[in-house]
């Protein structure tokens, strides 16, 4: 857990990278606790975000005893926060180093809170929503079958402000996930359409990875239905069909199949969330904050049934 993120300490031990020196500061071997902690570009960051530990000591040099001082000494609303600083320190180095951009602290702790707001509610509404009496044989997520990977996706709309968010999560054989992505579009109130755009955006990211043994999964049976009907599609999101039924042709062991809701939540929550944040985003081998709980718990159910 110390040393989990792919750094340039740990990249250089793996023969992977030469130098284990910080991409950014260029100062000091760049350790977890370093890239997220002590380096001065982090150092600014957490100065920026009035949390109450920026006040603690910059040489904490252990990542598991900082966590467990957090745990001891702050509220969750604060440990929350200081995760989604952390989380968001860290994926600011992985866009300078690949993308070449460097956001300011300002743009980090933004950012950092919009997602917070956005978790915050997402747990709210789930407390809220009562548990519904389910009486259906199969209800929870399974894992695919061995060299095969699973893909869920959902779309969430809001026709208030005409708006649609995409939820995708790929998950390999063992519940780890592979990918995870959410995307929102604007100026669209149709939710069979939406729910066509969902299972395409897992598709294209399945093709872009060259994942060629796939399962789709969704919770939106008409578009299911479509995609697997040899009849050509003449509806207004036929267009997407068809090309959603070339790429299933053409690949031989990709197929859509219909789960009920509450085997699709991960993908489902992450469609909600689009709806709330603008930018679009893919995760590879990350697990975004608002489904971390739905992916730990499926696995775990997951093991507990093949034991």
């Amino acid at each position: 857990m110390k040393e989990l993120l792919a750094t340039r300490v740990n990249l250089s031990l793996r023969k992977i990278t030469d130098s284990s020196s910080c991409p950014i500061c260029k100062n000091d071997d760049e350790s977890v606790m370093h890239a997220i902690w002590y380096c001065p570009a982090a150092a600014d960051v957490w100065s920026e975000s009035n949390i109450v530990i920026q006040k603690w000591s910059s040489y904490e040099i252990d990542l598991l005893k900082l966590w467990d001082s957090l745990v001891e000494k702050v509220s969750k609303d604060v440990l929350e926060e200081t995760v989604m600083v952390m989380r968001n320190i860290w994926l600011r180095r992985n866009e300078f180093i690949f993308e070449g951009v460097f956001k300011s602290p300002s743009q980090v702790i933004k950012a950092t809170r919009d997602e917070l707001r956005v978790f915050q509610l997402v747990q709210h509404n789930a407390k809220q929503t009562p548990i519904p009496r389910v009486e259906r044989g199969a209800v929870l997520w399974s894992r695919p079958r061995e060299s095969f990977v699973k893909a869920n996706w959902d779309a969430a709309m809001s026709k208030k402000d005409r708006k649609v968010g995409l939820g995708v999560v790929i998950r390999d054989e063992e519940g780890e996930i592979l990918v995870a992505a959410r995307e929102q579009i604007n100026y669209l109130t149709d939710s069979a359409t939406a729910e066509c755009l969902a299972l395409w955006k897992a598709m294209e990211v399945c093709r872009e990875l060259n994942f060629n043994r796939v399962l789709f999964e969704g919770d939106a049976q008409v578009i299911v239905n479509a995609v697997n009907k040899g009849d050509e599609d003449y509806s207004s999101y036929g267009s997407v069909i068809e090309d959603a039924k070339k790429l299933l042709k053409a690949i031989e062991n990709w197929s859509v199949n219909f789960v009920y809701r509450e085997t699709n939540m991960a993908a489902h929550v992450l469609a909600q969330e689009a709806l709330f944040l603008h930018t679009d985003i893919v995760w590879i081998e990350e697990t975004p904050n608002c489904i971390r709980s739905i992916i730990c718990k499926e696995k775990s159910c997951n093991e507990f049934i093949v034991q």
